[in-house]
C-alpha cells in the first residue's frame, strides 16, 4: 500500500518502539491516515471532479499541516505524561512538509499540481532530512533507569489487535506514548486506525491487479513513450526515477544547503510530472482507478462501517484537541 501522509509519525514510530509487533500472517501493516479537513493532491485527481479516487472516499488521508499539528500535540501530551512520571521528555518540533503527490494512491496526478510542484519530492527533500534528524535526536534523560519503560510501556500491559488480513499487532498500553494517543484520539482509535489501514491496502491491491487498471497503465506507458520518448512502465516508475535522482543530490549536498541547491532537479521533476499528468488525462487513468475500486470498496464500506464512523469521529475530536493544546503552548518550554 502506498504510504501517504502518515498520521503523526510518533503514532507509528513510537508504537513500534513501545513493543508493537505483528504476528499471524507475519505482515506488518503499512498505515495511512486521514485528513478530511484539507484535500491533498491525490484527492484533487478525481474523474470528472467527483469523489476522491481513494479507498473510503479519501478518509485515510491527511494534509501536511494537519499531520504536523497532530504530531506536535501528541508529543506534547507524551511530554506531560513523562513529567508526571518524573522524567524530562524533549518535544520534537517537526518541520511542516509540502503536501505532495509523490505518494498518492495509484500515482494519480493533476496537471495543476504537476505544474506547481511536480510530485513534491524535491520540495520536501530537505524538510524530510531535517525531520529525520529531529526524530533521531537523543532524549536528555534517555539513559536514566526507568525512562524507556515509562515512555513505551511494559509487556505486562500488552494489548493485541487482530487485523483484517489475519495478522496481529500489539503494543504496550501503559507507556506514555499510548497514554498520549488515547488522550488525543480516544480509547477506540487504535483498533479503527489499524483495521482501516489494512483494509485500505487490500482495496488498493485489488485495484492494482485489476484488468481495468493494468490496461490503463499500459496505455499510459505507450503515451509517455510515443509523445515524450520516456520509457516508463508506470506512474510509480516515474516517481521512483525522480526520487532516486533527488536522493543522490541530497546525499551529496553540503550541510547548509537549501532548496536552491536542488533547483535543477526541481525543474526536471516538474517537466516529467507534467508529461505524466497529460498522459494520465489522455488515457483516463483516474477513471480507471475509480471504476476498478468501486466493487471492493463497496464491500469494505459494509464490513467496516463501524470502524469508519469511529475513525472519522475520533479524528475530528483529535484535531480540535490538538488545535487547543498547541495554541496554549505558544511561548512555553518544550520539555
Amino acid at each position: 500500500m502506498t504510504a501517504r501522509h502518515l498520521l503523526p509519525l510518533l503514532v507509528v514510530a513510537l508504537l513500534a518502539a513501545s513493543g508493537c509487533s505483528a504476528t499471524g500472517s507475519g505482515k506488518a501493516p503499512t498505515t495511512t491516515v486521514p485528513g478530511p479537513t484539507a484535500p491533498t493532491a491525490a484527492a484533487a485527481a478525481q474523474p470528472g471532479g467527483g469523489r476522491s479516487v481513494e479507498p473510503f472516499d479519501g478518509l485515510v488521508e491527511q494534509s501536511a499541516a494537519q499531520q504536523t499539528l497532530l504530531q506536535l500535540a501528541q508529543s506534547t501530551l507524551t511530554a506531560q505524561c513523562m513529567r508526571g512520571r518524573g522524567f524530562s521528555y524533549q518535544i520534537p518540533r517537526p518541520p511542516a512538509p509540502v503536501d505532495d503527490a509523490a505518494n498518492s494512491s495509484y500515482g494519480l496526478l493533476t496537471a495543476s499540481t504537476a505544474a506547481a510542484q511536480g510530485y513534491g519530492i524535491t520540495d520536501n527533500a530537505f524538510i524530510r532530512r531535517a525531520d529525520n534528524a529531529t526524530g533521531t535526536s537523543a532524549q536528555p534523560e534517555g539513559n536514566r533507569p526507568g525512562f524507556m519503560s515509562a515512555l513505551v510501556g511494559t509487556t505486562a500491559h500488552r494489548s493485541v489487535i487482530t487485523l483484517p488480513d489475519g495478522s496481529d499487532i500489539s503494543y504496550n498500553a501503559d507507556g506514555c506514548v499510548t497514554t498520549a494517543i488515547v488522550q488525543l484520539y480516544g480509547d477506540a482509535w487504535n483498533p479503527a486506525y489499524y483495521t482501516l489501514a489494512v483494509a485500505t491496502e487490500q482495496i488498493q491491491n485489488q485495484v492494482l491487479q485489476s484488468p481495468l487498471w493494468t490496461s490503463a497503465v499500459s496505455a499510459w506507458s505507450r503515451c509517455m513513450n510515443s509523445t515524450y520518448h520516456e520509457d516508463l512502465a508506470s506512474p510509480q516508475a516515474a516517481r521512483a526515477q525522480v526520487a532516486a535522482t533527488v536522493a543522490d543530490a541530497v546525499a551529496k549536498a553540503p550541510g547548509d544547503a537549501g532548496p536552491a541547491y536542488l533547483s535543477a532537479q526541481r525543474g526536471k521533476e516538474i517537466a516529467l510530472a507534467s508529461q505524466d499528468a497529460v498522459c494520465q488525462a489522455r488515457v483516463g487513468l483516474a477513471s480507471a482507478a475509480a471504476r476498478a475500486q468501486l466493487a471492493p470498496e463497496q464491500t469494505a464500506q459494509t464490513s467496516y462501517r463501524a470502524d469508519v464512523a469511529t475513525f472519522a469521529t475520533d479524528l475530528r475530536t483529535a484535531v480540535a484537541r490538538a488545535q487547543q493544546l498547541v495554541g496554549q503552548l505558544v511561548g512555553r518550554p518544550t520539555s
